[in-house]
């Protein structure tokens, strides 16, 4: 039986909000479940939690600030300098885009009791402090708490008051798969209609960007995981000999923030790792996207 720890208002400054080349927002999925993959492998060292497994996490976000600045019309990122060199110049960097969040994480356990939840408690309220959460600092939080779920329903309407004012991010895939034999559009394009964005021609055949409302919801581009383009490969000068190297790109998808009533369950909140050897797929999936489908 699954159980549940909570991190209730986890603040981190700086996240990397660039969550692929191409999107700028709420930190990749891959990112949190990373962040919480780093912690079971903390805890894991310990003696007496080494069976203690962290299979899955829901992110309810409560307040986020996005490092921009704004010029008459447009919108510009706030980027960071490194420091001058020994020439007084600047070292290259790679620019991406940073928030400041507010989140509740909510992570799925396996092999979580009572009789080690005060350790588990104690050591991720050290760990946190010391650790990178989706490319930030965490610089404070509420409480860390143990949820055993003996009676679900329960469980989920205490979970619910804890969770609130806030919002959960949900998978959206069925958006875009209803339209992948309606038309010839690709998948840019039937992306960027479900966000209510689209380009025209004015008279002047100047382009311009409109929005408009097709979809009700607060819709998001998300970055879910990697597909694999090469394969296994042996390359020179790479990172980590121990592990195989490959070529990936991005896999995006839409997102959904929702109250976090509206999931139904507990399990429709959770984000879990899903790998396809035959498709070269590595990505985060949710329950609520399993359901739909």
């Amino acid at each position: 039986m699954e159980t549940y720890l909570l991190i209730s208002n986890l603040r981190l400054q700086d996240v990397n909000s660039s969550g692929s080349a191409y999107t700028i927002g709420f930190p990749a999925m891959t990112a949190w479940l990373g962040a919480v993959h780093a912690m079971q492998r903390s805890l894991n060292e310990k003696q007496g939690l080494e069976s203690l497994k962290f299979t899955g996490v829901a992110v309810v976000c409560h307040k986020q600030y996005q490092q921009i600045s704004k010029h008459e019309f447009s919108l510009s990122m706030m980027g960071t300098g490194n420091p001058l060199t020994e020439k007084g110049t600047r070292s290259s960097f790679i620019e991406e885009g940073r928030c400041n969040l507010q989140v509740s994480l909510l992570i799925a356990c396996e092999n979580l009791n009572r009789d080690i939840d005060n350790t588990v408690e104690m050591c991720l309220s050290d760990q946190l402090m010391r650790m990178k959460v989706a490319g930030g600092t965490a610089f404070g939080f509420g409480d860390i708490t143990s949820w055993y779920p003996d009676d679900e329903e329960k469980t989920k309407r205490d979970l619910m008051r804890r969770l609130m004012p806030g919002y959960i991010i949900i998978e959206r895939r069925d958006l875009m798969k209803q339209e992948s034999d309606a038309d010839d559009r690709d998948a840019l394009d039937r992306l960027l209609y479900r966000l209510q964005v689209a380009s025209s021609l004015s008279e002047s055949d100047d382009k311009h960007w409109k929005h408009h409302r097709n979809q009700n919801g607060w819709i998001v581009p998300l970055a879910v995981g990697f597909r694999d383009l090469s394969g296994s490969l042996a390359v020179r000068n790479q990172r980590s000999t121990k592990y195989d190297h490959h070529f990936v790109e991005p896999v995006l998808t839409l997102g959904e923030f929702v109250l976090p009533y509206r999931c139904g369950s507990i399990q429709n909140m959770i984000w879990r790792y899903q790998y396809n050897e035959e498709q070269g797929l590595y990505v985060c999936v949710n329950q609520q996207e399993k359901e739909n489908e």
